[in-house]
């Protein structure tokens, strides 16, 4: 069996009696991950394995999220001035260069290809 590495939130797994069930913590190998676009937002889906069996953690809410340097917070604001629900966040992340970056959230994964800066 794959080593496994440390998740600590909930995942929701089928136990072998094939009841649902809920778990604050798990040690398991990620085999497959899928987002679902909803009008509720963007839905996250993960499948592990673990000694116990499988696991699927789903994760509802969330939003799209695309990085960017931030010096050209004011291109990204200019490109995006005609959309809605975006924001921009500051990170502690830096690229290769050591330059500061900037994060773009989006409610949807769509809206993240509006932003092509070369």
């Amino acid at each position: 069996m794959p080593t496994y590495s440390n998740w600590n939130g909930p995942l929701v797994f089928w136990g072998r009696d094939r009841s649902l069930r809920q778990s604050s913590s798990h040690k398991a190998f990620l085999l497959t991950r899928q987002w679902l676009e909803t009008n509720a937002g963007l839905e996250l889906v993960f499948w592990f394995i673990s000694d116990t069996g499988p696991l699927r953690m789903h994760l509802k809410q969330q939003e799209a999220v695309c990085f960017f340097s931030s010096e050209q917070i004011k291109m990204v604001e200019k490109i995006l001035s005609g959309q809605k629900g975006w924001r921009i966040a500051a990170t502690e992340l830096t690229n290769f260069a050591s330059d500061p970056i900037s994060a773009c959230i989006f409610p949807a994964k769509e809206n993240c290809s509006t932003i092509v800066i070369d």
